[in-house]
């Protein structure tokens, strides 16, 4: 309804989202137009916190790909946001399924965490785009009549998308038990049941027979605990 009557209604609407409280439609939506968006960007450029998904909408004004191959939209070039300062606009996925029913002059909804992007040569207010259900798209005829919107089809595979930093995996942390002994400057060896830290017949290695001497306690004369390491791992040596 409000794009049949060009947004004239949206001050008469608000949306709530889940647990929260309800937020005037011009918050939740923005676009079609320049002053919309930059509205958006300004807003995330001062690092607000936006606690609900973003919805954006407007017509797709180019496709390009990226260094990947993989297919993006523009829904705006050049938005002027202050003397001086310009940015894009623009809906990427990792799933080029989704980018393939958008096209030049296609109308597009795209909904979720819009982020500003700094690493082009101009700044990106952009979405990255996982499932399906986060846009909508239609056209309009030669006769001005709009066709039904409708999602693109649901991803068949979900490829990760690299996090920040180019790291695709968090480094996972050493077990509380490692932490504690080698915080307390411990040894550790193997449990009973690794297999793998036992010879052939189930039995030790004979290297691991060997009794370690005990870690000294600090001389204070040595002024360090770090000295007194340094004397125990010789003894280990030479033992």
């Amino acid at each position: 309804m409000l794009q049949a009557h060009g947004n004239d209604l949206a001050d008469r609407f608000t949306v709530q989202p889940h647990g929260g409280q309800p937020i005037p439609w011009t918050r939740f939506c923005y676009g079609p137009g320049t002053e919309a968006y930059s509205a958006l960007y300004r807003r995330l450029h001062r690092g607000e916190s936006v606690t609900h998904p973003v919805a954006v909408t407007g017509t797709v004004q180019r496709v390009n790909e990226d260094r990947q191959g993989r297919p993006y939209v523009a829904l705006a070039l050049n938005v002027p946001a202050g003397k001086n300062v310009f940015f894009h606009v623009a809906v990427r996925s990792a799933h080029p399924s989704l980018m393939e029913p958008l096209t030049v002059g296609t109308s597009l909804l795209a909904i979720g965490e819009w982020q500003i992007f700094y690493g082009s040569t101009l700044p990106q207010l952009r979405l990255w785009a996982d499932e399906h259900w986060q846009l909508a798209y239609w056209t309009t005829g030669d006769d001005e009549q709009q066709t039904t919107p409708r999602c693109p089809p649901p991803v068949a595979t979900r490829p990760n998308r690299p996090a920040a930093g180019g790291r695709d995996h968090a480094a996972r942390p050493a077990a509380p038990r490692d932490r504690a002994g080698a915080s307390a400057g411990g040894v550790r060896t193997p449990a009973n049941g690794d297999a793998s830290a036992k010879g052939g017949n189930g039995a030790p290695p004979d290297d691991m027979l060997r009794a370690l001497p005990a870690f000294p306690p600090a001389d204070v004369r040595e002024g360090s605990r770090r000295s007194a390491l340094g004397r125990w791992l010789r003894q280990v040596r030479g033992a």
